[in-house]
């Protein structure tokens, strides 16, 4: 992520196999530092996508923060969890 050292991790809440990892390939051709990890997303409640941002990373990264809105067409949420070592994740719906 060109303004800041944080990254962002895209969880595959679809169920379509690879969709995460090529969300990730597309950020990172944006400029934005991403990965797939292999983790099981959480689920509960998730409709749309949701892009949730951690420990004020908005502040260091509004430009990403935007960019990141627009492309999904949908609101951040912004939460407080120091146990998260990245700046942004994205579960797909």
């Amino acid at each position: 992520m060109a303004e800041g050292k944080g990254g962002a991790w895209v969880l595959n809440g679809s169920g379509q196999q690879g969709q995460a990892s090529d969300i990730a390939a597309y950020l990172e051709y944006l400029g934005i530092t991403a990965s797939a990890p292999n983790q099981a997303p959480d689920l509960r409640g998730l409709t749309n996508t949701r892009i949730v941002i951690y420990n004020g990373a908005e502040t260091r990264l509004p430009n990403t923060v935007k960019l990141l809105e627009q492309l999904f067409g949908v609101k951040s949420t912004m939460v407080v969890d120091k146990t998260v070592r990245v700046d942004v994740i994205i579960t797909t719906a």
